[in-house]
């Protein structure tokens, strides 16, 4: 069983035991990947973002985006 969300690509190429430096790199891109899901949730969920300096969002797209980082 995995211990990180279903969509994240890098979380198995974290188990790299034949280059130890390589592995790190794929567990550091792993916990990248799981910050932006968050932020992307955080984003999604806030009910003044779009008036914001960020104004215009795009919020299919953002939760076409969670959907695949979530692996749904």
């Amino acid at each position: 069983m995995s211990d990180t969300l279903a969509g994240n690509p890098h979380y198995e190429r974290s188990h790299n035991e034949d280059s130890p430096e390589w592995a790190q790199v794929e567990a550091t891109r792993a916990l990248v990947h799981e910050q932006r899901t968050a932020n992307l949730i955080a984003l999604w969920t806030e009910p003044n973002a779009d008036i914001t300096p960020m104004g215009g969002i795009n919020y299919g797209n953002i939760a076409t985006q969670i959907k695949e980082r979530l692996g749904l």
